[in-house]
């Protein structure tokens, strides 16, 4: 049996090195899309990657063109990075004040003097989670919805409309 391993082994071996990828593009890699981990993937499609399969050589060496599109490609990838992180830094920060001004409302008891103010502060924080600040991944904008959903009015234009658009751009961004 050991010897027909290695024989099959043996067959299969100058077939295992396939060669070498290039990749055009090197940003291929994704938002977290809604997960608590930071998923990446390649979307050859969406970010168009260009591979060349080179069978049993050396790959060319890259032109002055392709690398200054390389390090074009990668100052895109980082400001859309950059934009990613501060839009996650807004919302964890709106989202942090909607949630204790929920809570510090939630805890006042009934007829209080203070409620009025809290639940107007709460209703601020709400109002600003859904219009101002953008969802950065799908789980955000789905928080989003939720609140519009919950008030008993229907939706404000306002809301519609901040919802609308961060759906559309998430979209764009391949949510």
């Amino acid at each position: 049996m050991a010897d027909i391993i290695k024989r099959a082994l043996s067959v299969i071996e100058p077939w295992y090195n396939w060669g070498s990828v290039t990749v055009e593009r090197l940003d291929a890699v994704s938002e977290d899309h809604g997960n608590e981990g930071d998923v990446s993937f390649f979307d050859l499609q969406w970010f168009g990657l260009h591979l060349s399969f080179q069978i049993g050589r050396t790959p060319a060496n890259a032109t002055a063109g392709q690398i200054a599109n390389r390090a074009r490609y990668r100052a895109e990838a980082a400001q859309r990075q950059s934009e990613r992180t501060q839009r996650r830094a807004a919302w964890e920060a709106a989202h942090t004040a909607y949630t204790e001004a929920r809570a510090h409302f939630e805890a006042l008891p009934i007829s209080t003097p203070d409620e009025d103010a809290a639940c107007d502060v709460w209703v601020e924080a709400m109002d600003r989670l859904i219009e101002d600040v953008p969802a950065p991944n799908g789980k955000a904008l789905a928080i989003k919805v939720e609140l519009a959903a919950s008030r008993d009015i229907p939706f404000h234009p306002e809301w519609t409309a901040a919802i609308a658009a961060d759906a559309r751009r998430l979209h764009a961004e391949g949510f």
